[in-house]
């Protein structure tokens, strides 16, 4: 049986509620469609958009109103034809412009699963609290929980009503959204808990292995990495079974690595009466010290400290207290604080200031994994080969770019001042982005280093401020 997608709830909100979602100020903030879908003026459309596309839609959502049962509406919405195929044109175009940005782009799905993680609902959260990752949740009991929140986070206050519930015209809309991202989650979760026993298996046949005189320290690297892994998914979704294996695993591992480092350890002289040192358990351990180089072994015992030595802060701890009473700037000109001159600009000029090609800089991947996974970890040809729809274009969103554009803007001066400052303080909501601002910025500055030792052009920003003002003028 069809289900609905985020496109037909989306013509299902807009028909019953006046124009919604497009007119709630968050969602147009999430968007990027600060007009509408059908503005009188060509040039607030939303991008991409032409004025035939815009009346191809316009209709479409006319004759979609038509239909007075939901199951008429229903099977009207989903057809699955191409675009230039569709007898209907503004259906396919509605429908492929909202897939391209739903996810990679608007991060619904992202919003939304953050919100199921919060409340303890997340699908993953629920089987693992039940300690059974064979059975799947079922959504219908979950999802009503969410629902304001959710609208909350999409729609912002507007949306509500004066109890603070989201009215019934849009329950089942932002119901929608939600199973659809459950949908979405499944896939995700499915691949992390094959992943969770496939490592199960792989380290527990690297720790054997330990005990071959053949080891070599590449094969304890690699022994030292898969455990780290499987650490990492029975952190995310691992049974009881799974934590006690993995329990029995970092102590085999931690008495190998304590028996390779008392062999190479320097050697006390040892009291005639002292007595004689227990055998190791791990004979390898012995051959392995034997074989290897000072650097490998100090290499071995470096990454063990990196993937599983206890954290340290060597930072000093702050003085505690409330920051109720930090004020932080007001607007100026209308906007935040720092992004007086970037409020105005398009992304299309912010990525030309920063030489940012595609909206991300030079060092950056242009692709991102749906579940994490990178380069380094994978072979990500054989994934674009494979299973390309796991792999979604990385770009930075706009008001990211704002950030970084601002940051390099405040940080460069024509002349060197002590009372200029260096740094800037990124002051934001949760999961916004400041940390992709920062990387993005260290990004910048050493691709800009890079270019300033070879000699190439500078991005348009850094000329822009190191270019000589002009000669003053004076009347005469």
């Amino acid at each position: 049986m069809p289900t609905h997608t985020p496109a037909s709830a989306l013509v299902i909100c807009f028909t019953a509620m006046k124009g919604a979602p497009w007119n709630y100020p968050k969602w147009q903030e999430i968007t990027g469609v600060y007009h509408g879908l059908f503005p009188e003026d060509d040039k607030h459309l939303p991008i991409g958009w032409t004025r035939r596309d815009a009346d191809n839609v316009r209709s479409y959502f006319t004759q979609f109103s038509s239909y007075q049962k939901d199951e008429q509406k229903l099977k009207f919405a989903v057809v699955r034809t191409k675009a230039g195929q569709d007898p209907i044109p503004g259906r396919a175009f509605f429908r492929d412009w909202v897939t391209s940005l739903i996810s990679s782009v608007w991060m619904m799905y992202t919003r939304i699963a953050t919100i199921l993680e919060d409340t303890n609902i997340h699908p993953l959260q629920i089987m693992v609290a039940a300690d059974n990752l064979d059975k799947w949740p079922m959504s219908n009991y979950y999802i009503p929980m969410v629902i304001d929140r959710v609208a909350l986070e999409l729609f912002g206050p507007e949306a509500l009503g004066p109890t603070g519930l989201l009215p019934d015209e849009l329950r089942a809309v932002v119901g929608i959204f939600i199973q659809r991202t459950w949908v979405v989650v499944k896939r995700s979760s499915m691949r992390k808990i094959k992943s969770l026993k496939t490592y199960e298996t792989d380290a527990e046949s690297a720790l054997a292995a330990l005990s071959e005189d053949s080891i070599t320290p590449e094969k304890v690297k690699k022994t030292l990495r898969t455990v780290s892994k499987f650490r990492e998914l029975v952190e995310l979704c691992g049974t009881s079974s799974a934590r006690s294996k993995l329990k029995t695993m970092n102590q085999k591992m931690d008495q190998f690595i304590a028996e390779v480092h008392t062999q190479v350890a320097p050697k006390p002289k040892k009291p005639a009466d002292q007595k004689k040192a227990a055998p190791p358990k791990f004979a390898s351990s012995k051959s392995l010290a034997q074989l290897a180089t000072a650097n490998d072994v100090a290499e071995l015992l470096d990454l063990y400290d990196s993937l599983f030595g206890e954290a340290t802060d060597s930072a000093p701890e702050l003085a505690g207290g409330s920051l109720s009473g930090v004020r932080f700037g007001q607007p100026a000109d209308g906007a935040d604080p720092g992004v007086e001159v970037e409020s105005g600009m398009t992304p299309a000029q912010l990525f030309h200031n920063l030489d940012f090609d595609g909206g991300t800089p030079f060092l950056f991947n242009k692709e991102r994994h749906r579940d994490g996974l990178n380069p380094w970890d994978v072979d990500f040809d054989s994934i674009r080969s494979d299973t390309p729809s796991t792999l979604e274009p990385l770009k930075l969103h706009w008001h990211q770019g704002a950030g970084v554009h601002s940051i390099v803007r405040h940080i460069f001066h024509k002349k060197p001042s002590p009372s200029h400052p260096s740094g800037i303080l990124l002051a934001d909501d949760v999961g916004i982005g400041k940390t992709i601002q920062s990387s993005a910025t260290v990004a910048f500055l050493a691709n800009l280093a890079l270019r300033q030792e070879r000699g190439l052009s500078l991005p348009p920003i850094i000329r822009e401020i190191s270019a000589p003002s002009p000669p003053a003028s004076h009347s005469s």
